[in-house]
């Protein structure tokens, strides 16, 4: 009899366990596509939801702690040499210093600066200008680095610009792109895609994923506009391609334009933002990346502590109530406010723990989308427009990172 009982909870907890140990899908129970519209209650901001979800195929997702940290100086050559071949070989120039910033006309706090560069300057007879630059910031009397970026961009110099000539260097999207890649350009999606993964293939051991295809407009340069301080949109597109860092079978979703507030002169800072982690590249008609961005590198700490998911359907409650109510202050400036989401991800973004005043990469939900505002002219971009905490459905500002 006893062993007749033993073997029955060994059944039970056996039984209850593997109910408990769900995977990240079966924990949120996210549709593929979702369909809806959100209006304030003035009605005049309206938000429609036309958007792919996306869920990790993750067993499990976790609270992991995150501290920034630089790019060494040695990438700036072998980032180089991947841009323009022959270039690697050139020397670093590093300069290197306390600066200062202002606000509102008041000088607040230096900060430190390490900028380290290597340059193909144009000529009035060769006017293609190559950059590639690796840059960190440190604050006074703080431990730590910030503000971390490997950058290299490719175009014509504006000092010696061929009349019309268009640079395609812009690596935010304007929109994504759908089918087998941009109307009218000679590359396909996936040829794009391949052009980029050598270059990290070749760049770096950590395993970055596609995460976007989008496209964004050239710049025609010319003397006129240029003196006038002013620029214009070329007729062709260029790809933007976005890289998720991926961690634990999750990624680390992409913020585009968006950053934790680190500027120098805040005075409220009690620990060094770690800013997002991403890789935005752009690839010109000719299938050359003619700009790159890693973005605010981390070290992972050992720490894994699971996390339960809140079910879709209580995100989507979340943003129903409070999405509108985020943009509804735009309504001032006069005229009606329409957003659309067009992706909703679950991936990890680093957000501060309070308890801890430190930073850990934490199961959020990104809802991306663009925005239209009829006292302005329109502005297109995905963007992170939302974000929800996927574990406890509490909404967080990505400019100050909780």
């Amino acid at each position: 009899m006893k062993r007749t009982i033993i073997c029955l909870l060994t059944v039970f907890l056996l039984s209850t366990s593997s109910a408990l140990a769900q995977t990240v899908r079966e924990q949120v129970v996210a549709p593929e596509r979702i369909s809806e519209t959100y209006t304030s209650n003035t009605g005049r901001t309206t938000i429609t939801l036309d958007a792919c979800v996306s869920v990790p195929d993750a067993a499990e997702m976790y609270l992991i702690p995150v501290t920034a940290k630089a790019f060494d100086d040695a990438m700036v050559s072998s980032l180089a040499e991947l841009i323009w071949p022959g270039l690697g070989g050139r020397k670093i120039e590093v300069g290197e210093g306390n600066e200062t910033a202002s606000l509102e006309g008041v000088m607040m706090k230096g900060f430190w600066r390490h900028h380290a560069s290597v340059i193909r300057r144009a000529t009035p007879k060769d006017d293609i200008h190559v950059q590639v630059n690796n840059t960190y910031l440190k604050l006074k009397d703080m431990d730590g680095v910030y503000g971390c970026s490997l950058t290299a961009n490719i175009q014509y110099d504006t000092r010696y610009r061929l009349k019309q000539t268009i640079n395609y260097d812009n690596p935010y999207m304007h929109d994504k792109v759908t089918g087998e890649g941009i109307e009218g350009h000679p590359l396909t999606s996936a040829q794009a895609v391949e052009i980029a993964q050598t270059l990290l293939r070749t760049l770096t051991d950590e395993p970055f994923v596609p995460f976007a295809v989008g496209q964004a407009p050239g710049i025609i340069h010319d003397d006129e506009r240029i003196l006038a301080g002013t620029e214009d949109q070329g007729t062709g597109y260029s790809y933007a391609l976005a890289f998720a860092h991926e961690v634990e079978g999750a990624p680390l979703l992409p913020c585009y334009y968006q950053s934790m507030s680190t500027h120098s002169w805040r005075d409220d800072l009690y620990t060094l933002p770690v800013g997002y982690e991403q890789i935005l590249m752009a690839i010109n008609r000719e299938g050359r990346i003619t700009n790159f961005m890693w973005s605010d590198p981390y070290t992972l700490g050992d720490a894994r502590e699971a996390q339960r998911l809140m079910p879709f359907e209580q995100i989507l409650s979340v943003a129903q109530q409070v999405m509108p109510l985020k943009y509804q202050w735009k309504e001032a400036h006069g005229g009606e406010i329409s957003i659309r989401i067009t992706d909703v991800a679950l991936g990890y973004m680093a957000l501060l723990q309070r308890d801890k005043l430190s930073f850990a990469l934490t199961p959020i939900w990104n809802f991306y989308g663009n925005i239209e505002d009829s006292a302005e002219q329109s502005r297109s971009g995905v963007l992170p427009l939302f974000t929800v905490n996927a574990v406890d459905g509490t909404v967080a500002d990505l400019e100050y990172g909780y």
